[in-house]
């Protein structure tokens, strides 16, 4: 009547939502982190906007940053819109940068622990790349509006009246000598003829040591080339002002990152005259653009590359044309670490994670294999094309040989092990996100079977897991829209062969694309999901409601109704609920109802099980041991609770079946228990009989009542209820 799961629920554990701040701040919220910022920028700029309009813009950014970082996938765009908006809003000076990246750099990272995000220093150091990148962007758009306003000052100042020229040369000379970038006028040589304070700052000297020398002399060497030749093109007549992120080297040797803005001056009669050359120095952006980037292509913890990082190289290596065939990943997943991090705790934890990137490392030092942290206590083996690995068997005993090696801790030696998943993808064949699930499916097999196991990809296998995935993920949705429908399995006494003892309450699915799904494959795809206790409910109820009509029509005729449950949905700490529940609404007696209990579900010490049983047992709901075989372990169960009835296993039913020899070893261990189970008068009831022979030898050796294909398939209600009043009338 079942078919177990040793799945369980896990309780949703308590989480503190305010990080604590080692450095002895108080943690950040929302709101104190608007008001840091606007302390941070009140004296680095220069804005219209009212204090409470600042406030309430700052909020707006803080509050979308904030949402930000717990999207999936993590968008940086709030955080780039807010370092527009800080550009817009005047705050221009390069100090207004630095100082909210101060305020926010420790305050994202405390808004994402506090909200128990996976990564959180991955995801502020994204959220900062985000601003910079958004606040350079309209910077440079903002200074190249500062150039065109130059540069049409400049054409004024050539082409006008005295008057006005003088006056323009006065309104130049003011914006030239006041503006935060650099500025330099150069001929077609290059040879600078007036250079602003602002660049001479950048180049670490005083303006008028500039002047006469050739703009190409501060450039970085490996530049130069492309400068001169940028420079040239700019003498065409359609030619466009230039844009680009280029090296400048100080006076004193040292480089500056900076973006030009560079466009051409003409003369009255259009000749190119002069180069207007516009810098902003962006070194500290470029730094933090290059850390950012790198944090986000590797692991916090190890350095290693991440999963980010490797998909890129997937992309790479499968994309490209190669002599070689294929590339082999291996998916390895530590055994027991979540025992290991609780019981030593996650400082060890982290030193053992850190251990085993370094093993790995060193392992494959100088071949060509890429060792990757992809989540966790997840690492993963890039094995590129044409690296010659040895063999999988060979690699999968190194592996684990390494990671086994005890590293010693203060509370004693501890040994690694991992179990592994591998896939090979053929190069211009496969998609490095489908080469990548094939590795982590064929690790979830390889962990199905116990720890220290490895499993290559298996195509046919995979195919059913997926059909199995996708049903399993859909029964959710099955059950609220009414797909799934109740069918009634009756049970008979096997000495008379037509007294009805009983009737158990099945699931079918009529399944659109794959056809009738009976009962106990229900079952078994709930419990891959979160669909196992609803389902449990639903059956409940379809029972409850059934035994009311049946007792309505049959008074004391009406049989009893089994429902096989799950070890996952006996766990259930709301199983008492929902029965309770189920047996208040209908009013039926509790004795009509009988729980199908895996023994598997009581052999574990404690939980919620056994304590469900308890109060269900003392509402005087029955209860019956089900799948149970000739097992030791399950026997001492029938002394620690008042079990009705026992089920045996359907697998020893159907093995016994295909032994055909009531002599063997297994059938006569079988009947001696069977037998002292009847001489305690507890009943023992078979399910799956599927031929005389079976039912006989059952009924001799002393089994009470069978189910099965021999007797009836499962039925819908109103067929059984025929049934129930033929014998009814017979009765009488």
């Amino acid at each position: 009547m079942t078919n177990p799961s040793p799945t369980r629920r896990n309780r949703p554990r308590s989480m503190s939502t305010t990080p604590s701040d080692p450095s002895g701040r108080e943690p950040f919220t929302r709101s104190t982190l608007v008001t840091a910022w606007l302390r941070a920028l009140a004296p680095t700029g220069f804005t219209a906007m009212p204090r409470s309009d600042l406030e309430e813009f700052l909020a707006t950014h803080v509050n979308a940053m904030a949402d930000g970082l717990a999207a999936r996938p993590l968008s940086a765009m709030p955080a780039h819109r807010a370092g527009a908006a800080l550009v817009k809003a005047s705050f221009t000076d390069a100090e207004c940068l630095r100082a909210s990246l101060r305020v926010l750099a420790p305050g994202l990272l405390h808004l994402a622990t506090a909200d128990g995000l996976p990564e959180p220093a991955d995801r502020a150091f994204a959220m900062l790349g985000g601003l910079g990148a958004g606040y350079a962007a309209e910077l440079r758009d903002w200074l190249f509006d500062q150039q065109e306003e130059v540069k049409q000052a400049l054409q004024r100042a050539t082409g006008e009246t005295e008057r006005r020229l003088k006056r323009s040369e006065a309104w130049f000379r003011e914006v030239f000598v006041r503006a935060a970038v650099g500025i330099a006028i150069s001929d077609a040589d290059g040879r600078l003829a007036l250079v602003n304070p602002a660049l001479a700052d950048i180049l670490g000297c005083q303006p008028d040591e500039l002047v006469g020398r050739s703009i190409e002399e501060f450039f970085h060497t490996q530049e130069t080339a492309d400068i001169r030749a940028d420079y040239h093109d700019l003498a065409g007549v359609d030619s466009k002002p230039l844009r680009r992120r280029r090296r400048l080297v100080r006076v004193d040797g040292q480089l500056v990152w900076v973006y030009l803005a560079v466009s051409v001056l003409r003369d009255t009669e259009d000749v190119p005259t002069l180069h207007l050359t516009m810098v902003e120095n962006v070194s500290d952006l470029h730094l933090l653009q290059d850390l950012t980037s790198y944090q986000s292509l590797h692991d916090v913890l190890t350095g290693l590359p991440n999963r980010q990082y490797l998909l890129s190289q997937l992309q790479s290596q499968l994309a490209g044309p190669s002599a070689e065939s294929h590339v082999t990943l291996y998916h390895l997943d530590l055994d027991g670490f979540g025992a290991i991090n609780r019981g030593l705790g996650p400082e060890h934890g982290d030193r053992l994670l850190l251990l085993t990137a370094r093993r790995l490392e060193n392992q494959f030092d100088g071949q060509r294999v890429l060792v990757a942290r992809l989540t966790g206590d997840e690492f993963a083996l890039l094995f590129s094309a044409g690296s010659e690995p040895a063999e999988v068997l060979t690699t999968l005993a190194q592996i684990n040989e390494t990671l086994g090696e005890p590293v010693h801790l203060p509370e004693g030696g501890v040994g690694l092990s991992a179990s592994i998943g591998v896939a090979h993808g053929v190069i211009g064949e496969i998609d490095p996100f489908e080469l990548l699930r094939r590795a982590e499916v064929s690790l979830r097999r390889a962990q199905d079977t116990g720890n220290r196991q490895w499993a290559e990809y298996d195509r046919h296998r995979d195919a059913i897991d997926r059909r199995d995935a996708m049903l399993a993920a859909t029964m959710s949705g099955a059950l609220e829209f009414g797909q799934l429908s109740t069918l009634w399995q009756p049970w008979y006494l096997l000495a008379d062969g037509s007294m009805l003892a009983g009737v158990s309450v099945q699931a079918a699915w009529d399944h659109p694309e794959h056809g009738r799904i009976d009962h106990y494959e229900c079952l078994r795809l709930a419990d891959m999901t979160g669909a196992a206790v609803p389902f449990a409910a639903w059956l409940v109820d379809a029972a409850a409601d059934q035994i009311r009509a049946w007792s309505d029509r049959f008074g004391d005729g009406s049989p009893i109704i089994g429902v096989s449950l799950t070890t996952s949905q006996i766990a259930d700490p709301d199983l008492v609920a929902t029965v309770g529940g189920a047996l208040k609404r209908t009013g039926i007696r509790p004795e009509l109802l009988c729980l199908g209990i895996p023994a598997a579900a009581l052999a574990v010490e404690g939980g919620e099980a056994r304590e469900s049983i308890g109060v269900l047992t003392g509402m005087g709901v029955r209860n019956s041991l089900c799948d149970t075989g000739v097992a030791p372990v399950e026997l001492t169960l029938l002394d620690d609770w008042p079990i009705t009835s026992l089920e045996m296993a359907p697998a020893l039913v159907r093995r016994l079946a295909q032994l055909d020899d009531p002599e063997c070893r297994l059938a006569r261990t079988t009947a001696a228990l069977v037998g002292t189970l009847r001489d305690t008068q507890l009943p023992v009831v078979v399910s799956d009989l599927c031929t005389e022979r079976e039912v006989a030898w059952w009924r001799s050796i002393g089994a009470i009542s069978g189910s099965g294909p021999y007797f009836s398939e499962p039925i819908a209600a109103d067929e059984l209820t025929v049934k129930i009043a033929a014998v009814t009338d017979r009765a009488r």
